[in-house]
């Protein structure tokens, strides 16, 4: 295995699959991961025009997210590269898989709202994606 994609999200089911990821690349000495935060435009305001203010503070809770990804990957996380597109989580998550043949998806089983045992972006990726998916619970 050469190349991890890892979703993230800032939720517990996220940290789960950080954790996953960290002991993957300390097993595979090569691996490189690609950590992936998408700024999704449709939860904001639908069909609205969205203000540069609610993209500013998405890019700035990816910084964040991303920052406490690697605090959480320690040395491992030296091999971590981040990407924070705008767009439909499913799509991005399952594109750039694409683009880096991914050789495995690593995400949590639900994000922030925490509403179902299987979230609906973990849900898209797992029936979209060509590539391996793994899931944290």
């Amino acid at each position: 295995m050469k190349t991890f994609v890892l979703a993230v999200d800032g939720s517990k089911a996220s940290e789960k699959a950080v954790a996953w990821a960290g002991d993957l690349l300390s097993r595979f000495a090569d691996a490189r991961l690609i950590g992936v935060y998408a700024i999704d435009p449709l939860v904001f305001a639908g069909d609205a025009a969205i203000p540069a203010t609610v993209f500013a503070a998405q890019e700035e809770e990816a910084k964040r997210i991303w920052e406490e990804t690697l605090q959480m990957l320690g040395d491992v996380g030296e091999r971590a590269t981040f990407r924070s597109p705008t767009g439909y989580p499913v799509k991005v998550i399952c594109d750039i898989a694409e683009e880096v043949n991914a050789d495995l998806i690593i995400m949590g089983s639900h994000g922030k709202s925490g509403l179902r045992s299987l979230g609906s972006v973990s849900h898209g990726v797992l029936h979209r994606a060509h590539r391996p998916v793994l899931i944290a619970r």
